[in-house]
Parts: C-alpha cells; structure tokens; sequence
C-alpha cells in the first residue's frame, strides 16, 4: 500500500516535471510566469506600446515614474533601472499585466513606453503616468505663485 503512494508520487512528479522542463521557454522565465511575475507579455507586445517622450534625465524620470505609479494605485511586482523596465498590475485586483519601458535619449531626456496585452489597461496607464508626469515636470508660473499669496 506504502509502496503504492510512493510509486503514484513519483508518476505524479515524472508527468510535472516532463511538463515543466519541455518546450523552448527557459528555466527562469518559467518560473517566474508559475510566480506570477513574468515580463515577457508586456516586453512581447512592446511594439503596440504608448510612448511619450519628457525632458527629464533616466534617473529622474525612474524615480517619478515609480511614485506616480504607486500613487495611482498600481502594484509594482518588478523592477529593472538597469533594464529601464518597471512591471506592475494595474492594482491589487486587477492583476492585469502593465509595463513601463524607460529609454535614455540623451542626458535630458527620457522615452516612457506603456505596454500591455490590454489596450484598455495601457491606454487608461498611459493617460494617468503621462499627465500626472507633465504636470510634474511643467514650470511654475512664478506670477502666479505671488498673486496667489495675496
């Protein structure tokens, strides 16, 4: 009977294991799809992606990014400086797929690229990130500041 269990556990683990190592994904891109934390549909539909460009440097522009992000609600589950990649769901429940692709044009300037399998989800992203991005970085009218403080 023992001997049973053991020999069916194994069967169990043969199957998985014949599963989880065939096919051309490699080890750790399975992985981290069987975690949840996959990169490769947000990097596999880059090509559909929103872009804006902003005249902020790649430092700068990562760390806004990642506030506004985070301010908005979304759940960053990964992210790469030296990559230029922040992947993240659009919040706690609704774990749909989003990244944000960070590319240094020159030193004052950075391309932002929303990617998503969900055309809905990267459009609604890329509104929120851009605007709220704009508004951070848009100069401050200095006559209006000292009106405002009479």
């Amino acid at each position: 009977m023992f001997v049973r269990k053991i020999s069916g556990f194994y069967a169990i683990f043969l199957v998985f294991c014949i599963i989880y190592f065939s096919g051309c994904i490699s080890l750790k891109e399975r992985t981290k799809g069987l975690l949840g934390v996959s990169t490769r549909e947000i990097e596999s539909s880059r090509d559909l992606a929103l872009k804006k460009d902003f005249a902020i440097g790649l430092d700068e522009c990562y760390t806004k990014a990642r506030d506004i992000l985070k301010e908005i609600g979304c759940y960053i589950y990964t992210s790469d400086k030296a990559k230029g990649l922040i992947a993240f769901y659009v919040s706690r429940s609704n774990t749909t797929v989003v990244g944000l692709f960070l590319t240094k044009i020159d030193e004052a300037n950075t391309r932002l690229e929303v990617s998503s399998p969900s055309s809905y989800s990267r459009d609604i992203i890329a509104n929120k990130l851009f605007s709220r991005l704009e508004s951070a970085l848009a100069p401050v009218n200095e006559e209006a500041v000292e009106n405002a403080g009479q």
